[in-house]
């Protein structure tokens, strides 16, 4: 199966997908389609109740994604306005003049004279 192309995979699939192997569901999953394929599959053959508690671990884990992202984000962004700072001082240290900091690090004066 590995040496298949996408197309021949596509057939696989669509001809052996509830009588495949597992070993045979990790060939075919190397393809990020055919793993939504499969996911689709499964989802459809779930009965109601299993339905509702897969969508709600889907949620959850979407909203676990978002958290992450957001965090990451701010993480982010706390460490370019440390990196700012640090270059404030730096320059504040050679006795450039507030207004050019300002103007390399995008600092307000308030901010730069702040660290004075």
């Amino acid at each position: 199966l590995q040496e298949l192309t996408l197309e021949e995979k596509w057939y696989y699939f669509l001809i052996h997908a509830a009588s495949a192997t597992d070993e045979e569901r990790g060939m075919l999953l190397t393809s990020t389609e055919i793993k939504e394929a499969y996911e689709a599959l499964n989802y459809h053959g779930l009965t109601g109740s299993e339905r509702r508690s897969y969508e709600s671990a889907e949620k959850n884990r979407l909203d676990e994604l978002a958290i992450r992202d957001k965090l990451k984000e701010e993480a982010m962004e706390k460490g370019i306005e440390k990196g700012k700072i640090a270059i404030a001082q730096t320059m504040l240290s050679k006795n450039f003049s507030v207004d050019m900091i300002s103007e390399v690090t995008g600092l307000s004066l308030e901010q730069i004279n702040a660290l004075k």
